[in-house]
C-alpha cells in the first residue's frame, strides 16, 4: 500500500483508506497498529470500517473523535494496490 497525500477538506475523506499508527480498540476489540480502515463519515467524529478479518471476515466499527490535525498524526491515507479491499 502507497501512502497518499491528505485530502485538503476533511468531507472528501469519506470513502478513502487509512492505516493506523497506532492501536486502536472498541468495546469488542483490539486492532493493531497498521489495521487499514475505510473513512465511513467525517467530522468531528471519524467513523472507521476495518478491513475484512482474513480468517473469520470479522470487520470492526469505530468512531475516531479529534480535530484533523490530530488524526493526520495518528493515521496514514493509503491507496490500495491491485488486491484491492
Amino acid at each position: 500500500m502507497k501512502t497518499i497525500d491528505v485530502p485538503r477538506l476533511v468531507g472528501d475523506w469519506e470513502g478513502m483508506y487509512v492505516r493506523s499508527n497506532i492501536e486502536l480498540q472498541n468495546s469488542l476489540a483490539v486492532l493493531p497498529a497498521g489495521t487499514v480502515f475505510k473513512v465511513i463519515s467525517t467530522g468531528v467524529v471519524k467513523d472507521l470500517k476495518s478491513k475484512p478479518c482474513n480468517c473469520c471476515g470479522v470487520a470492526v466499527r469505530i468512531s475516531f473523535r479529534c480535530a484533523r490535525a490530530a488524526f493526520k498524526i495518528h493515521f496514514d491515507f493509503v491507496a490500495l494496490d491491485s488486491e484491492g479491499w
